[in-house]
């Protein structure tokens, strides 16, 4: 039997175009030089006539739709630009606030939180997780003096569009 593409395609190949008998037929997909999309092609197996008793079958072709799904980067997207709180001189509640992270793009994605200035009235609730996750920072407002505090929240996701995404917090 021979075997080919309907239509010529980049990212698709056959590893065998020729076989006989019970056999298997390789289809290599490969998203390199590829875009983010779907794409679609159908690999077309042509049979050899045969006459079985008194009976001709023609080798009429099988068509073996194939569909491949190439995924963009993977993007860090987080719920808010900046965090913004105030409390009263002497208040000791502890405010919170959560930041929503997801990775509207492809593949997965793997974050870590930083605090820039390591500001002792912050905390973060974790350092590292996955999308899609959430983030909740603490803030103490126990003993501090009047006036504006400022820090900074930095997500980092290796290889993701969006990263770092800096989060100003005051």
């Amino acid at each position: 039997w021979p075997a080919s593409r309907a239509r010529s395609s980049s990212g698709r190949t056959l590893r065998k175009p020729r076989g006989g008998g019970p056999d298997s037929l390789g289809l290599r997909l490969s998203p390199a030089g590829l875009a983010a999309g779907v794409y679609a092609d159908t690999v077309v197996l042509v049979g050899d006539t045969t006459v079985v008793g008194a009976e001709t079958r023609s080798g009429s072709p099988a068509r073996i739709p194939v569909s491949f799904l190439v995924r963009g980067p993977a993007v860090l997207t987080v719920s808010q630009a900046s965090v913004s709180d105030s409390a009263y001189l002497g208040s000791t509640a502890l405010r919170r606030d959560t930041l929503r992270i997801t990775n509207p793009g492809g593949g997965s994605l793997s974050w870590t939180a930083s605090r820039a200035q390591n500001a002792t009235w912050l905390s973060l609730n974790k350092t590292s997780g996955g999308a899609p996750d959430t983030l909740v920072l603490s803030l103490n407002p126990a003993g501090l003096a009047t006036g504006t505090l400022r820090d900074t929240v930095i997500l980092t996701a290796p290889g993701a569009s969006g990263s770092p995404a800096r989060i100003p917090v005051a």
